[in-house]
């Protein structure tokens, strides 16, 4: 059997956890890493004997670097409209990032596991 090649990895639109009614929360576009940015996340990981995996700092860092490629219906404090900007991204709040980091990471795996069935 041979390797496959990723293909369509497609972007989705990810909706954190936030207070407000639906159609006011901010959603960021997100799409799976390549193969190579994937493997580069995986050896920034920890793992806790379980299987599960913990990002590191520079792990989060990858996937949001790579995985955010836009956002809708992110204001400022005077309610205008923020464009997206890889300048931004700092600015956003600290669980809203892992919560991302996380999403793309997640997609990133699934991505490979549909690839293998």
């Amino acid at each position: 059997m041979t390797i496959a090649v990723l293909e369509g990895l497609a972007p989705e639109w990810f909706t954190p956890i936030q207070d407000g009614e639906d159609k006011d929360k901010t959603q960021f576009k997100i799409k799976p890493l390549d193969g190579m940015t994937y493997a580069d996340v995986l050896l920034e990981c920890k793992t806790d004997g379980k299987g599960n995996v913990q990002l590191s700092t520079e792990a989060k860092n990858i996937c949001i670097k790579n995985g955010l490629i836009d956002w809708k219906n992110r204001c400022d404090s005077e309610g205008k409209q923020i464009e997206f900007s890889k300048k931004e991204i700092p600015k956003l709040p600290g669980k809203t990032i892992i919560a991302i980091a996380t999403e793309i990471f997640c997609i990133s795996a699934l991505a490979g596991e549909a690839e293998k069935n």
